[in-house]
């Protein structure tokens, strides 16, 4: 009996990651603009965000095409979280930053993390708009942090990338007498 009650409540907080996923996308208020786009009728969006409406749902090529036309990732970040999952997305031109930019970049949103958890240590609950802020921070770190492992492969796959990942080097540190 405890094995069913427990199997239930893991698929309560799964639904759970989407449904504030749903919640937090619908608070961007980009659904009318998206429904336009789409060719979808007025209120279409919001009725299949809305997680009290059990009938209406998103199709995955729905879901795909609205993280494709708004730029916003919150949508599969709540359906790769109800499978205890993370995604990072690459851009084209994260293979433009240098290895030490990202690097950087993913320790600055660690460090932003670490500050936000010493900030909430003894708090009861998170409300939240904290809770949105503090995943989007660690979705950014994740990025980046993904971001050096695509920019290693990139710059590794052969002779040409392996010197421009040398010159990056040469050029990112300071070296005495060479300026």
């Amino acid at each position: 009996m405890t094995q069913i009650n427990q199997m239930s409540g893991s698929r309560e907080n799964e639904q759970n990651a989407y449904n504030a996923a749903c919640v937090a996308f619908s608070k961007l208020r980009l659904t009318s603009g998206l429904e336009r786009e789409m060719g979808l009728c007025d209120g279409t969006l919001r009725n299949r965000l809305n997680p009290n409406n059990l009938n209406a749902n998103l199709t995955v090529k729905q879901l795909i095409e609205i993280t494709n036309r708004s730029g916003r990732t919150e949508l599969v970040d709540g359906v790769l979280q109800s499978v205890n999952m993370v995604g990072a997305p690459l851009n084209g031109s994260d293979t433009e930053a240098t290895l030490a930019i990202h690097a950087l970049k993913a320790s600055q949103y660690s460090g932003e993390l670490a500050q936000i958890a010493l900030q909430n240590a003894n708090a009861q609950r998170l409300p939240r708009t904290e809770r949105d802020r503090i995943r989007e921070i660690a979705s950014a770190g994740i990025r980046n942090f993904v971001s050096v492992i695509n920019t290693i492969e990139y710059k590794t796959a052969g002779i040409q990338p392996l010197l421009a990942m040398g010159a990056d080097v040469v050029t990112g540190l300071p070296l005495p007498g060479i300026a």
